[in-house]
Parts: C-alpha cells; structure tokens; sequence
C-alpha cells in the first residue's frame, strides 16, 4: 500500500504540482469511492487540506452532476475527478476552470492504469509536443486528414480551430486526463466511412458508420450498430467532436477509454460535446472510439503509417 501510494503521489506532485496548503477537492461516486480514498491519502501528504466529495453517479459522460453537488466544486485550486462518467465536457467542469482551478479528470480509473499514469512523462511530453508542431502547421494551412484503417476506416477532415496537448502538464486552469498521453482537435468537413474498432467491452467487433457534413449518417444493423446507435441518441449525440491521436508509451489496450484513448498507437473519434474544443455542440454526451493500426495523411505527408509514428 505504501509503495502505490508513493507512486500516486509522484503522480499527482508531477501533473498537478500540488502545493502544501493549496485546497484539493477529490469527487467521486459511490462505484469509485474505493479508488478515490487511495489518491485521497497521496493528496493529504502533498496538501494537508484535502476534502472528497461524493456525488451521485451520472448517466453518462457529459452529463451533468445535481446542481448541489456542481457548487460544492467550486472554490477549491485542484480538483481530482475520480468519477465513473467523464465530467471533462460538462459545464460544471468548465466553470471550474474559469475559477482558476487545475483539474485532473479520471474517470472509470482503475488500478490497471498505473504504468500510464507512471510514465516517464519528459520523454511523453517530447513525443506529443513534436506532433502538436505538425498538427498546428496542418490547421495554419488548411490541411486535409485521410484516416485509413485496416478494417475499412476511410475518411477526411480539417481542422476546426485549435489543436490541444493532454500531456499531463496540469496548470492554472487547465484541464488533463490521468493518464495523459493525447494530442487532438474538433473536426470540420468529416466525410467518409469510420469504422469503429473498440469501445470499451461494448464494441469488440469492427462497426462500420457512414459520416456526412460531421454526423453519423447511418448505422449498421448489427448488434454493435445497435448498441451506438443508443448512445447516441441524445441531441447532438450523433456529432463528431473530436479526432485525438494517444501518445502515451506506457498505455496498453484494457478496454477502458481513458487509457485506451491514450496508447501510442491509435487514434480515437468522439461524439456529441465539442464546446471545450472550440466547437458550439453542447450535447449531454461525449464518447470516444478507438481506431486500430491507423494510417494518418496530412495533405501530402505520412503522419503515421499502420499505427507506427512517423514524426
């Protein structure tokens, strides 16, 4: 217990720089509240003024938390999300980033990501830092993204506005995942076939979707089809709000996307919230989809051939 406890301090001294004094403020549901205890004896030796909320577990990644428990957020300089749904795309979380407060997000964590969250993160920070170069060079100019997969991904896309870093480098209002390891943007134009590789245990099979003007035009008939079809039925649940590629060296496939998001690797497409993109879609949802063994494009240049980097 002590040497994991160690090595979540670590973690937390080197993403979120927590300071004695400063007021941390741990938010968990009643599923992660074992987990949540475990960061919250790391936080106290950092801080020593260290609270854990427990809040009612939400229904979905994007929703909202109670209006009670949105409030008892604020005022705190660091927020560790230790939630089973993504608070990240919620206007709760945003608030909180306007207030100053540093905000690690975490949600569904488990004890299998601790080689992720451990990892070296100047050698992480170098890597995802060179593609950030390559991808705001892409937006300045305009560029076109040809996504090809091996199970039939074929699509295009530019740039929305603004390309961002998740490396773990947590500062005044800001806002990373732990583990970190992604570099992405909200898409425009997205045209073509996505195939959908992994989500979770849910989609183990690959599940073709047709996208048209950034939105899920159509969906299979089979089971899988079925299943993202239900979950994105909220408005605006059907729009593709982001296309991230993980650069995180430490992070393996487990079948949770807050660490399979992050394997070097692979790329992800997400749907329904873009608003903390730069986006307008406030959708109740945000989900990401794995692709496996990408070939990116970026107008005449190879970014990553068959899930190997190439910068």
């Amino acid at each position: 217990m002590a040497n994991l406890e160690n090595r979540i301090k670590s973690a937390l001294s080197e993403t979120l720089r927590i300071k004695r004094g400063e007021r941390v403020l741990i938010v968990t549901d009643s599923r992660m509240h074992s987990i949540a205890r475990r960061f919250l004896e790391a936080a106290k030796e950092l801080s020593g003024n260290v609270k854990i909320l427990i809040i009612k577990q939400t229904k979905r990644s994007g929703a909202e938390p109670r209006r009670e428990e949105a409030l008892a957020m604020k005022g705190h300089d660091v927020l560790i999300l230790l939630v089973t749904n993504s608070l990240t795309h919620t206007d709760t979380r945003r608030a909180a980033s306007r207030e100053g407060a540093r905000i690690a997000s975490m949600p569904n964590f488990s004890m299998k990501m601790m080689n992720a969250l451990t990892v070296d993160y100047k050698k992480m920070r170098e890597h995802s830092h060179k593609l950030l170069h390559i991808l705001e060079k892409a937006r300045k100019y305009g560029s076109v993204f040809h996504i090809t997969t091996p199970s039939g991904t074929d699509l295009e896309l530019k740039i929305l506005e603004k390309v961002y870093i998740d490396d773990g480098d947590i500062r005044e209002d800001d806002v990373s995942n732990l583990p970190a390891g992604e570099v992405f943007f909200a898409p425009k134009n997205a045209e073509g076939i996505l195939v959908v590789d992994r989500y979770e245990d849910k989609i183990k099979k690959s599940t073709r979707l047709v996208i048209k003007d950034n939105c899920i035009f159509s969906f299979p008939s089979s089971r899988e089809g079925k299943i993202l079809k239900k979950m994105f039925s909220v408005p605006g649940g059907r729009f593709m709000a982001e296309f991230g590629i993980g650069t995180n060296q430490n992070a393996k496939l487990i079948g949770n996307t807050l660490q399979d998001e992050k394997v070097k690797g692979t790329a992800h497409v997400a749907f329904g919230n873009n608003v903390s993109m730069g986006g307008k879609n406030n959708a109740k949802v945000h989900i990401d989809t794995i692709l496996l063994r990408p070939t990116i494009r970026v107008g005449s240049h190879v970014l990553m051939r068959d899930g190997k980097a190439l910068w």
